[in-house]
């Protein structure tokens, strides 16, 4: 019995090997496809690799190669913006207003060719260029480009340019050396004014246009070349480039003279002609001059007297202001109309007499003469204009015709000395601010048919007791604005 159990324990022992050795053959079929299938994509992984690597050594051969070539390029910008100097400045924005205003690091200045124009005050106040180098795409320089570089030694204009605007050197004061290409057609009003080391300047055949004062202040000059004739006199050039500018006169390069004649060939007086000439005290004017431009005699501090001629029938904007020594002036009967500040700031002027044929005169235009005393208006003049005589604190007597009927903003402003004033009854506005701080005005007639008025007309005038107004006297501005606006008037 005992062999029987036996017996059967091995048969159980060998069902069990053989469920063993059936397992294992069911299995193994299974894990070769695992093995297989990773043997297949580790191989595919490879070959990817492979044609990665590939790939990337391809294009790094190329860039290598394309860095070779390019590299002479490279050096070759490099040598095109350093131009000799590691520290030269690529003034990429000079085409822009103000684009280095005072920039007192630049020494060295390259404008590329990117720039078409220097820029209206581009380098003002750059005091410490020394190195201009202008690329041939520039065709202007715009009006004060480079003013007040102080330390600009030399420069040669590219044979693209064709104009130099107002200003562009002044105050280059180191200035020794300029050359002006063939190309150039034009040159602005005081283009080289105090380029105090400039010897000798050439003005090439091609220049049309010759502005005033270019020379001015210019006090190391001594020939200017023009027109294939070197000049070494002021004067003589001054006279023939008057003839150039078809009869406009302007004083190009200055001299010494205090009395100056005009040349009888002159037409005209050209804007700016003689614009801040301190040493000018007098000034004779031939028949020939029809016209005198916009501040022709501005800033002349020193000149006292000037006798306008018959002939002439226009006078610009700004002709004599700030004349501060000008005490007397004859306006002819020619002159029908005075422009904007003619007058202003001519502080010595003590007395005008405007002739009849004058219908209009113009804001500011006797603004700041500060010792006129008396002036009559005359009879055909329509408007007293804004600021016409403000700040003339020493004005006493003023005559207003009929003809007017507006008188503008700030007019009389802080006139102290005047003590009365009638406006006729033409007057129909009365603007701001135009009896301002007139501290002496103490009474005052207005006109009965008033329309308009501002209700700071008489602000500040502390002593005005007495203002007349359709028959009735009102001793307080407030007390008259009332009344106004009951008759209609629109006080704003």
């Amino acid at each position: 019995m005992e062999k029987a159990f036996n017996i059967q324990n091995e048969q159980k022992a060998d069902d069990a090997q053989n469920e063993t050795i059936d397992a294992a053959q069911d299995v193994s079929p299974a894990k070769a496809r695992r093995s297989r299938l990773f043997i297949i994509l580790f191989s595919l992984f490879a070959l990817c690799l492979l044609g990665f690597l590939i790939v990337r050594n391809s294009e790094d051969s190329t860039a290598s190669q394309e860095n070779i070539t390019a590299a002479p390029t490279r050096q070759h910008e490099s040598e095109e913006k350093s131009q000799g100097s590691s520290e030269a400045f690529i003034a990429a924005d000079a085409d822009k207003w103000g684009a280095y205003e005072g920039n007192k690091e630049l020494t060295e200045v390259i404008i590329p060719k990117s720039v078409q124009s220097v820029g209206h005050s581009a380098f003002i106040d750059c005091v410490n260029i020394k190195s201009l180098t202008i690329s041939d795409s520039v065709a202007s320089i715009d009006d004060y480009a480079f003013t007040n570089c102080s330390g600009l030694r030399s420069v040669e204009l590219p044979d693209s340019v064709t104009s130099i605007g107002i200003r562009s050197f002044k105050d280059c004061s180191a200035l020794t050396r300029i050359i002006l290409p063939d190309s150039l057609t034009s040159i602005g009003v005081c283009a080289f004014q105090s380029c105090t080391a400039l010897t000798d300047i050439v003005i090439p055949n091609s220049v049309k246009s010759v502005r005033a004062n270019i020379f001015w202040g210019c006090t190391s000059l001594k020939s200017v070349t023009f027109k294939g004739k070197v000049y070494t006199d002021c004067s003589e050039l001054n006279n023939d480039i008057c003839r150039f500018n078809n009869g406009a006169f302007a004083c190009i390069w200055d001299s010494d003279t205090k009395e100056l004649t005009v040349p009888d060939y002159a037409t005209s007086i050209s804007d700016r002609a003689f614009f801040d000439n301190p040493k000018l005290t007098k000034l004779i004017i031939p028949d020939s001059v029809v016209s005198i431009e916009v501040k022709a005699f501005k800033e002349c501090r020193n000149l006292k007297s000037v006798k306008i001629p018959d002939s002439v029938v226009f006078i610009g904007d700004s002709v004599f202001e700030n004349c501060a020594g000008l005490s007397s002036i004859e306006i002819p009967r020619s002159i029908t109309a005075i422009s904007q500040c003619t007058f202003k700031g001519c502080s010595s002027l003590n007395a005008v007499e405007i002739p009849d044929s004058v219908t209009s005169i113009g804001a500011n235009a006797f603004e700041e003469c500060a010792n006129l005393k008396k002036i009559i208006i005359p009879c055909n003049v329509t408007a007293i204009s804004d600021c016409m005589f403000f700040k003339c604190p020493n004005l006493e007597e003023i005559n207003i015709p009929d003809s007017v009927t507006s008188i503008g903003g700030s007019a009389f402003w802080r006139c102290t000395g005047l003590k009365s004033i009638v406006i006729p009854n033409s007057v129909v506005s009365i603007d701001k601010n135009a009896f301002e701080f007139c501290t002496g005005l103490t009474d005052i007639v207005l006109s009965d048919n008033l329309k308009n008025i501002s209700n700071s007309i008489f602000k500040g005038c502390s002593n005005l007791k007495k203002i007349s107004y359709k028959g009735k006297i009102y001793t307080s501005p407030k007390a008259f604005y009332q009344a106004a606006q009951d008759y209609g008037v629109t006080v704003e």
